[in-house]
């Protein structure tokens, strides 16, 4: 078993592993090659470092039959979500810098051992008195042995993974050397995919989620523009210009930044894109999708009010420690508008532009002289339930005045 199984493992790696459907398609296909040879594997993490401003590791975790993965103790962790692979899924959670290594269950925890040098942990399930907590839920739901291993280090991280069988008697020493011997292979497949993934989470950071993925797939030349429909949101800070001039840049440049995410939470939490930061100024999209434009205006509204009751929220917490609030005005609209690359072949923009986005500035412009901090396009307000008119106005560039709409 050892050559043969080594070597088919190592070979599916090899071709196929770095080609899976990202990090959950390599936890699939590894974890199902290992249980045609006899392995009975019905759980399995891969513990995986990456390069992120918030976001320090990733746990990919599968089992069989969807049995639930052991709770991680109190909330610690950023992010939960799964990604189905084929008729399976794959649950991930984020860690920020240095969470899991401050958890109650990291101390407890055989990864706890790795850090300390070890290059794998073996623990077989006995009926009581396990090593690890880690082992008595693989005991409760069947499991006969638990391996903990390092893969080689191929960049600045080591990633780690972790398999939990069912076979009786546990693994077997040849198919502990099987692991062994497919660490390599699956430390290069593993590589690849991890620096796909950071260079998507870079990409989305600075860009945007939607746009990293066109990226992504192509779309990299000026003018791989298309038309699409969508709500636009246009916001600016008031009083900037004051605020820049009696403050120290480094204390204004972390306010702006604490502003920033405040507001962009509840963006992102309604399904927008955020695709610029232009100074104090913020432009965002809501595609119109299968819902429709009453629904991307809906979750345009609601995140405009999201946004608005986090920056209350915040500006209780400056007044607290006499700070100036931070007050902002947002215009929401909704049409055409030309989504893609803009530039020159040395610098490119992925951003929206058109008639609709000069209209969303130019209706925000008009939150400072009415004293509102939300205002709705006519075409927008026309999708929504409850908006009365505040009346006519001219705007710089556009021919015919604009009615302007508030939440009723």
């Amino acid at each position: 078993m050892h050559n043969s199984g080594a070597g088919a493992i190592c070979d599916w790696l090899i071709a196929d592993g770095a080609r899976a459907a990202g990090i959950p398609g390599l936890v699939v296909g590894y974890v199902q090659k290992l249980n045609e040879m006899g392995f009975d594997i019905f759980r399995s993490t891969f513990m995986v470092r990456t390069l992120h401003p918030e976001i320090e590791s990733i746990r990919f975790g599968w089992t069989a039959d969807a049995i639930e993965l052991p709770v991680l103790g109190n909330r610690f962790y950023l992010n939960k979500r799964s990604t189905a692979v084929g008729g399976t899924s794959v649950e991930e959670i984020t860690f920020s810098h240095g969470a899991f290594a401050r958890s109650v269950p990291y101390q407890v925890s055989p990864y706890k051992k790795l850090d300390l040098g070890a290059h794998e942990v073996r623990s077989r399930v006995h009926a009581t008195q396990n090593e690890y907590p880690i082992v008595d839920d693989i005991r409760d739901a069947g499991g006969t042995d638990y391996f903990l291993f390092a893969l080689p280090k191929l960049s600045e991280f080591a990633h780690r993974v972790s398999l939990a069988t069912r076979r009786a008697g546990g693994f077997s020493e040849e198919q502990l050397d099987v692991l062994r011997s497919s660490a390599k292979p699956l430390a290069a497949a593993m590589e690849i995919q991890v620096n796909r993934l950071i260079t998507e989470n870079l990409l989305a950071v600075y860009l945007g989620l939607h746009p990293a993925q066109r990226v992504l797939a192509g779309a990299i030349k000026p003018g791989d523009v298309e038309r699409i429909s969508s709500a636009i949101w246009f916001s600016d800070l008031r009083g900037y210009t004051d605020l820049s001039q009696a403050t120290e840049p480094g204390k204004l440049i972390e306010w702006l930044n604490g502003y920033f995410d405040t507001i962009s939470t509840p963006i992102i939490n309604h399904g927008g894109e955020i695709l610029k930061y232009m100074g104090d100024a913020v432009l965002a999209i809501f595609p119109v999708a299968d819902g429709g434009a009453s629904e991307a205006a809906k979750q345009a509204l609601a995140a405009a009010q999201a946004a608005k009751s986090a920056l209350a929220e915040m500006n209780e917490r400056r007044q607290s420690e006499s700070l100036p609030p931070m007050r902002h005005g947002i215009a929401l609209h909704i049409g055409e508008v030309e989504y893609g690359n803009v530039g020159a072949n040395r610098r490119l923009d992925f951003t929206v532009i058109g008639p609709a986005v000069n209209k969303a500035s130019r209706i925000e412009g008009l939150c400072k002289t009415t004293g509102r901090d939300l205002l709705l396009s006519a075409d927008f307000a026309q999708l929504i339930a409850g908006t009365k008119s505040i009346g006519e106005f001219s705007l710089k560039g556009i021919d015919q005045p604009e009615q302007v709409f508030i939440p009723d």
